[in-house]
């Protein structure tokens, strides 16, 4: 387990129902808390810790709105459908009902007292997760803008298993269910990243496969703590008929562990050019502590670093691009 001394900082102060802003809960920590402390108090729950471990981080992903609690007035009229951009999950079990962190925003995006509407359901079909989101717009005075928001997702008891999260319809994220009493991991968070949109005239496969090893990923050299982080990934020869899936990130230990995945048009197109041109992969982070990060793409052989440094500190612009294949 990783050393780790970082207040995680989220930029606005409300927090609300399945609702959510870009606040979350109270959490009974701050830096190195975790040197004298043997649990957590992540907004009313206790969770056992081992000597060096954040409080802040192990109770990002489980200080997320509670369910139940109506939208703000007037939030009814002024939602809008919206497909989400980002899905999170440190451990969802089998049998149990749990509230995962989602986001809307992307890098360049400005939200200022938006907010997050999510609702879960079991699908029709074996194994098919329903969500149904809206962005609710903000009427806060900001002196600046975020680029996410972040909010709730309270999802109903599912079996163990993987599911096909649709988002409005459209299939977007897969979710990996754990069996029901198993040992919870160490800390680590795996977000999913949405893909690109669909633009053939015809259905994709599912689930996503893994993009081949010619690749390259291009990063900043350096962040701040607390601040998501935006991975490109770009498959070098990818046939016009396939477009970029789900990207998994899954961070531990120092680890941020990329997976891009690529899903491919069930319709013969046509491709110029011999049918082989570049892919770009979004693949983003979930808010980092400082430290010194290895970043691996799944299958590539690419290794490269990222410095996270405390926040408020200055940050060193830069880009790092490393190829693989």
């Amino acid at each position: 387990m990783r050393l780790l001394s970082f207040a995680l900082v989220w930029p606005a102060l409300l927090a609300v129902g399945c609702y959510g802003e870009h606040g979350r809960g109270r959490v009974d920590a701050g830096p190195g808390d975790a040197g004298i402390r043997t649990s957590c108090n992540c907004c009313g729950r206790l969770v056992p810790v081992t000597r060096g471990e954040s409080c802040e981080l192990v109770c990002w992903p489980l200080c997320v709105p509670d369910a139940g609690t109506p939208p703000p007035p007037g939030c009814e009229e002024s939602a809008t459908p919206r497909l989400l951009d980002q899905l999170c999950a440190d451990a969802v079990y089998a049998g149990t009902p749990t509230t995962i962190p989602v986001a809307f925003g992307g890098e360049g995006e400005c939200y200022c007292g938006e907010q997050v509407g999510c609702r879960a359901e079991r699908g029709a079909e074996p194994f098919v997760l329903e969500l149904t989101t809206e962005l609710c717009a903000g009427e806060l005075l900001c002196d600046g803008c975020f680029p996410f928001v972040d909010g709730g997702c309270t999802l109903p008891a599912l079996e163990e298993g993987l599911w096909e999260v649709r988002n409005n319809g459209e299939r977007l994220f897969t979710l990996g269910v754990s069996p029901r009493g198993g040992p919870r991991p160490e800390w680590g968070l795996s977000c999913e990243s949405r893909g690109a949109s669909n633009i053939h005239a015809c259905d994709h496969t599912w689930p996503p496969r893994p993009v081949p090893a010619e690749t390259r990923i291009c990063h900043p050299t350096a962040a701040s703590a607390g601040e998501r982080v935006t991975l490109r990934v770009t498959e070098g020869c990818a046939s016009c008929g396939t477009f970029a899936g789900p990207c998994d990130v899954e961070v531990f230990d120092d680890i941020i562990r990329v997976t891009p995945t690529l899903l491919e048009a069930t319709c013969t197109v046509d491709c110029p050019g011999g049918g082989c041109q570049p892919q770009p992969h979004t693949c983003v982070t979930p808010p980092l502590p400082a430290g010194l990060w290895r970043v691996d793409v799944v299958g590539s052989g690419i290794r490269s670093s990222l410095e996270v440094v405390d926040a408020g500190q200055p940050v060193t612009p830069g880009e790092l691009c490393t190829f693989g294949g």
